[in-house]
Formats: C-alpha cells, structure tokens, sequence
C-alpha cells in the first residue's frame, strides 16, 4: 500500500494573507514584521513581481503541482501531514519570537483540498494563541472530512489514536511530540484541561509505547492494517539526529509501530530501516510562507535544502508493514507561495545532501530522471 506523508503543512501568516478567506486582524509580534501581509511583500519582491495590487491566491494556485503528484499516486492508503498553525481569530499571543494562525476556513480548505485523512497537532506551534486557539483549531477540524491527533481538551483525548476504516485496509495514527522540539511544558494537557500530547516525561512515554501495543494487539483482526506514530521531536536545523529520538523510534518500532513519521526541522533529514521498519527522521516541510526570507544565522537554508517542500510516498507491505520503496517528491514555492515542482538542478542538489544520510539508514537513495523524484530502496547490507 502507497502512503503520502509529508511534515510541517503552515497555513498562517503570508499563506492564509493571500487565500479569499484571509483574517481580518493579519496583526503579527515579530521582529521582522508587522503584519501577515509582510510575508507577502518579501515573496513578492523575491518573485520580482512589479504588480503593486493585493496579491490574490486560490487554495488550487497555492497547491499547484503538488494536486496532480497526488492524484496520479491514488489510492493512498493515508494522507498525514503536521498541521503547524492554529485555525483561530484569537488574540490571544503567546510569549514566542514567532506565532502562527490562519482562518478557519483557509486552512480547512488547504486540507480538504489534498484529501487529508489525518493531521497531527502536538506540535511547538499549535497553542501559540493559547487554549482559544487550540479549541477553535478543534472545533474546525471536526466540522470538517479531515481527522487529527496529538491535541485535545484533556490528556486522555491528546493522546488518543485515530483509526481510519477503510474496504482495504485499518490505518492507526498516533501523533506526540518531544520537549527537544520547543513545545513549552505549560502546553501539556491536564486531566481536564487542553495541551498536546507532549512527552514531558518517562511515564509519558510508556503509555504511548502501551498504547502502540494494545493497538498492535487488536489489529491482528484486520487483514490489512497499518500503524504510524507521527513524531515532532529535534530541532530546525542540522544533520544531526539527537540519541534520544532515536532511541523513541526505534522504541516505537518495537511497540509494533509501522512507520515513524518525524517532522520539526525546516529541511528534510535521513531516514532509517529499523527491524525492516520505516523511520523518517525530518520530512521537512509542505507548505510556508518562506519564500523570500534570506539566509542568516538563525535560517542557514542553503545549507540543507531548506527552500525546498518535500512530499514522500513510501510504498509498505500490506501484510507485514515492512518497508519496500518510497518516492520523495520535491517542489518550491514561487510566485508568492505556489508549489511548483523543483528543477533538476535542485532535485540533484539535494540528492547529493542526503545520499550519505540515507546510506547510514540502511537505504539507497537515487534520483528518477523520468518521474524527477528520489527513490529510496533497501540496501544490501551484510
């Protein structure tokens, strides 16, 4: 069965400023800016437009390439992604260099658009309007097709899995996230209170790690059935995947997890085969409003690819959830925040980066000169 899994979908900010349902108040705290609409002015001047009138997108413009990468790859057994922005009119802003929200109604669409069957919130972004923002963010995805994990308004909704009965096959979705991330602690959920599934500590941890064995259990009475663990765990840049996070995934495998989808970092990181599993350490990100920022100390994306939007397609065996390929495609935003897919010479670029890192996971990654995509299979190792 083929999946589409991709990291850090951000709708907020300059995304939502240009689709039809923009917020009212695009008011922003940073440094850098002032108001969404910023985000659009630095995209722009990226872009070399000379047109000074209200940028206007479609939530079709914004995808753009990205639509027809998915349908030529239906059926998908899954589509996750991590949703970063709160869905929120809330002004409510928490005490961070940067805040995320969109409307509503922007980031529905953005979903529902790709088909998304399940988004993960236990993420560092999506209480940064506070308690508000996370019941409005609730509130929106469950008037909607789409599913979600990693947030509640207790600990034990957080935490809970998701499953998606399908004729073809049972998937079940857990969504955490670690502290090395930078979800605050106060962001962890009570008995009776909101927060994300944040492993704060050791015990949080078992449970998941239960609870990925009792469904391990259960789920022998599907045919065919798959379990994914979407993790926010490390940070925004750099190769270096923390022991920690290794030890949790691998960990996770051995609770009977299928797959371990990672995202928090702004590039996309290894991945590794683990017990014939797959692990995804970094996918990188989906969607932003990024184009236009330049390089700086804080945001070295040259370095790691960083201006470049990753989707992945792992191919996994039906009856055993074991690893047999996966397509990573890569795209780039343009023209104020449209996806297009990348040049070659970007495709290549980025090949040449990760190659080594995905030789370490137990895999060879190649570059497809027909499809314009990498595609990762198992490496004969002794």
């Amino acid at each position: 069965m083929r999946l589409f899994l991709a990291g850090d979908l951000m709708a907020g900010r300059g995304v939502d400023a240009v689709l039809p349902k923009a917020l009212r108040d695009g008011t922003l705290r940073e440094g850098a800016a002032t108001h969404a609409r910023d985000y659009v002015e630095y995209a722009r001047r990226a872009s070399l437009m000379a047109n000074r009138n209200k940028v206007e997108r479609s939530v079709e413009d914004i995808l753009g390439d990205l639509l027809p990468t998915l349908d030529a790859r239906a059926p998908l057994a899954l589509r996750l992604v991590n949703l970063e922005t709160a869905l929120t009119t809330s002004t409510s802003f928490s005490q961070k260099a940067v805040n995320y929200r969109a409307s509503r109604e922007n980031g529905i669409a953005l979903l529902e658009a790709l088909h998304i069957d399940v988004v993960t919130l236990a993420n560092n972004h999506l209480m940064d309007f506070g308690s508000q923002g996370l019941i409005d963010t609730l509130e929106g995805l469950d008037a909607s097709s789409v599913r979600r994990v990693g947030a509640g308004r207790a600990m034990s909704e957080a935490f809970a899995v998701k499953r998606i009965d399908r004729s073809d096959v049972t998937a079940s979705v857990f969504g955490a996230c670690m502290l090395n991330s930078g979800v605050p602690c106060a962001w962890y959920p009570g008995t009776n209170t909101p927060g994300v599934a944040l492993l704060r500590t050791e015990d949080d941890v078992r449970r998941l790690l239960s609870a990925i064995e009792a469904e391990r259990r259960w789920s022998p009475f599907c045919e065919r059935r798959l379990i994914v663990v979407s993790l926010h765990a490390g940070s925004n840049w750099g190769w270096n995947i923390e022991p920690e996070i290794v030890r949790l995934a691998r960990a996770i495998v051995d609770s009977g997890a299928d797959v371990v989808h990672g995202h928090s970092s702004h590039h996309a990181r290894r991945a590794e085969l683990y017990r014939g599993k797959l692990i995804l350490y970094g996918c990188g990100e989906l969607l932003n409003d990024y184009e236009g920022i330049r390089d700086w100390d804080g945001f070295p994306a040259r370095d790691f690819g960083g201006n470049l939007r990753f989707a992945y397609f792992p191919e996994i065996d039906a009856s055993t959830g074991e690893f047999r390929s996966m397509e990573i495609c890569i795209f780039k935003q343009t023209d104020c925040f449209c996806v297009r897919h990348a040049p070659v010479m970007s495709v290549e670029h980025e090949l040449s980066l990760l190659k080594d890192q995905y030789l370490v996971g137990g895999m060879n990654l190649a570059y497809d000169s027909n499809s314009s995509t990498l595609v990762a299979t198992p490496s004969q190792q002794p």
